[in-house]
This record gives C-alpha cells, sequence and structure tokens, in this order.
C-alpha cells in the first residue's frame, strides 16, 4: 500500500484475483497471480498505482517471468524466452528473444544490467544490457578445469557455485570481460554480493564481509570484538549481523564509524537494507521501519503494520516494503522520503523546541514535513505556534 499525505493506505490489490508474488523494479509493480498470470503496475509520481495491465506475449503463454533492475525475462510454453525492458517512462519494450544458436537454453535470470543462462549442455552463457536495450553477443562463463553447477548475476557481478562445491566471483568489466574478485589465501564456499557489499563464507568457516570499492578493489569491514556474520547495504549505509546476532549499522565514511541498530525494549531477529529502508523484524514476530535520511541518520522507526491483520513476512526491494499476511494476501508500503534539509531541522528541535512563531523561518520546512511527523513533534513538545514568555536564542539550518 501507498502512504498518501493523509496516511491513508493503498493496499496492492487485483480484482477477482490472488497475489502470490509480487516485487519492485524502477518504478514498475510486478505480480503473479494464482492463475499463473503476471500484471504490472506502474508507481505514479504522487504514488498511487496504476490500473494493472496483463503481462503477455502475443501468441505464447508465458510459464515463468522474473523482473529486476528494469528487465523482465518470460519462459514461454515452448521452453523458450523472451525478454522486456521497462522504458523510462515506464512501459515495456516489445519482447525479444533471448536464444543462442545450437543451444536451446535451460534457464536464465538477470540482475542490474546482466542475463545469465544456463544451456541444455550444462554449460553457461552471459549478456550485459545495451543503453539503447539491445543485448551484447553471449559470452561463455567458464573456469578451466571445472564444472560450473549454478551461476547467476548479483550488481553487475557473477557469482557461480562449482562442482567442488566452492564458490567463483567475478565484475563484468565495460568491455564484457571478466575480472575475478578474490582473497589471496582463502577459498570461497558461499559468495554473496548486493549493493557494493560482498559477503562470503570461507573454507574456515569463518565468515567475512567486504565493501566492493569503485576501482573493484575490496575494503574490509571489522567490528572489534565481534564477527559480521551477514551483510545487506543500501544508500551508503550497511546493516551488519553480528556473531551475538546483534545488528550494527556502517557507514561507508572515511572512518567507517558505527551506529548501533537498536529498537528500544525489544531485540532485533532480523534485519536488512535496501533503497535507503531498514525493514527490522523484532523477537514478538512484528516488524519495524527504518528510513535512512540523506545525511545517513536514521528516522525514528515506525511499525509495520495492517489493521485485522498479522504480517507473516516483511522485506523492502527498489524502495517499496512489501509485506505477505496470513491470509496470503499483500501489501505494499512506500515510504516517504526526508530531505537533507528535513533531518537537520528535526535533530535541531530535538535539541532545543522551536517555536515557529517567533522563528518564522522554519514554518516552511515544518509544513512540508509529513502529517503524522509534525503531529509527533508537536505532541512531545518539540515545535510550539504560540509565542512563548521567553524566546530561545535563533539557530541557522542550511541544506538542500
Amino acid at each position: 500500500m501507498t502512504i498518501n499525505p493523509d496516511n491513508s493506505l493503498q493496499p496492492l490489490e487485483i480484482a477477482g484475483h490472488t497475489i502470490e508474488f509480487a516485487s519492485a523494479s524502477n518504478g514498475v509493480i510486478f505480480t503473479r497471480l494464482e492463475d499463473n498470470t503476471y500484471k504490472i503496475l506502474t508507481i505514479n509520481p504522487d504514488k498511487s498505482l496504476s490500473s494493472p495491465q496483463p503481462l503477455e506475449i502475443e501468441g505464447h503463454t508465458i510459464q515463468y517471468a522474473s523482473a529486476s533492475n528494469g528487465l523482465i525475462i518470460a519462459k514461454l510454453e515452448d521452453n523458450t524466452y523472451k525478454i522486456l525492458t521497462i522504458n523510462p517512462n515506464k512501459s515495456l519494450s516489445s519482447p525479444q528473444p533471448l536464444e543462442i544458436e545450437g543451444h536451446t537454453i535451460r534457464k536464465a535470470t538477470s540482475t542490474n544490467g546482466v542475463i545469465v543462462a544456463k544451456l541444455e549442455d550444462n554449460t553457461y552463457r552471459y549478456w550485459t544490457i545495451n543503453t539503447d536495450n539491445s543485448l551484447s553477443s553471449p559470452q561463455p562463463l567458464e573456469i578451466e578445469g571445472h564444472t560450473i553447477q549454478y551461476a547467476s548475476a548479483e550488481n553487475g557481478v557473477i557469482v557461480a557455485k562449482l562442482d567442488d562445491n566452492t564458490d567463483r566471483v567475478w565484475v563484468i568489466n565495460p568491455d564484457n570481460d571478466l575480472q575475478p574478485l578474490e582473497i589471496a589465501g582463502h577459498t570461497f564456499l558461499y559468495a554473496n554480493i548486493y549493493d557494493g557489499v560482498m559477503t562470503v563464507r570461507l573454507e574456515d568457516n569463518a565468515n567475512r564481509v567486504w565493501v566492493i570499492n569503485p576501482d573493484k578493489s575490496l575494503q574490509p569491514l571489522e567490528i572489534a570484538g565481534h564477527t559480521i556474520i551477514d551483510a545487506s547495504a543500501s544508500n551508503g549505509v550497511i546493516v551488519a549481523t553480528l556473531d551475538d546476532f546483534t545488528y550494527r549499522i556502517l557507514t561507508i565514511n572515511p572512518d567507517n564509524s558505527l551506529q548501533p541498530l537498536e529498537i528500544a525494549g525489544h531485540t532485533i531477529t532480523k534485519a536488512s537494507a535496501s533503497n535507503g529502508v531498514i525493514t527490522a523484524k523484532l523477537e514478538d514476530n512484528t516488524y519495524k521501519i527504518l528510513t535512512i535520511n540523506p545525511d545517513k541518520s536514521l528516522s525514528s522507526p515506525q511499525p509495520l503494520e495492517i489493521a485485522g491483520h498479522t504480517i507473516t513476512k516483511a522485506s523492502a526491494s527498489n524502495g517499496v516494503i512489501f509485506t505477505r499476511l496470513e491470509d496470503n494476501t499483500y501489501r505494499v508500503f512506500i515510504p516517504k522520503r526526508i530531505t537533507l534539509q528535513q533531518a537537520l531541522f528535526i535533530n535541531a528541535c530535538k535539541e532545543r523546541p522551536i517555536n515557529l512563531d517567533s522563528e518564522p523561518k522554519f514554518k516552511s520546512i515544518f509544513d512540508s514535513l509529513p502529517a503524522e511527523l509534525k503531529q509527533k513533534l508537536k505532541a512531545e513538545g518539540f515545535v510550539s505556534e504560540s509565542i512563548p514568555g521567553q524566546i530561545s536564542r535563533s539557530i541557522e539550518i542550511s541544506g538542500e
């Protein structure tokens, strides 16, 4: 559901159908229904949703389809594949075949402009998607002396599982060549890469986390006295799971300063970050969300709840929060972003109360905040509109 200016919610529903799966990509929501058909909805600038449109390929039945980072891959009833790209105006391109002469594609996946396909002879090929939505020539994905059992693309990086149960990782360079990512003296048993952060399990079952720098070098993430066992990243903020199952937030600043992720009175049992939103599951099986402000500070935790329902699963994708309910229906939230200037104002009024009548320069900033947040700031005494007996000193706020 979308969060409208009046805080009303818009459910993700398609009349006469049950949504079995939903994901968001490039302003488009992609859904699979109970009858194995597919529909798409676009997210409008005002955060309302368009009417659902069928995802169809003339003369064919879609057996399976997936969407990721502006690309839809559809497997048809004749075991061939078609791809469609989501254009900047959120329309879909004409379907084009995904094929390799002399071969049959058994499975194809895509992420961030890269397609990886497994062929009938158990070999792999990969493509990159050009800016005009055309495909590069297919390139072989192979390691001498090994058979690749499984491979997928993650954020411009390919991860492959080999026949000896180790993983290999490559970055795809602009010329479509592969550059291996390796840690001297170690073997990867498992590797996962998301949003510029690589989490691996080594041959000694130790877990390591690295930031992938723009030059593809690796910067280790470390927290004194702890081992990081998992991590996810978004908007320059990393949510790290530690060996004691507590969580830390690492902002990727020059000094790698740390901020603990805590929710008073609760234990976080699971947390992840995606596109400026942190979703946290608590020990009582409820959920909270926190948004990452432009200055990398965090909003106060807000409950993620739907009256009369229990949320059984929640995750964030491309700034949209998807929830699955106990009746196997879905709802979607689109959190409202806060600008840097709004964040600075909130921080300032928490340091000392601000009166809008005596300091009218802050009124336009306050008026631009979400209604629920304005009400909260007033209720807690951080902001008032009647002139008090003693006027506090003036402060300056600048920002975008």
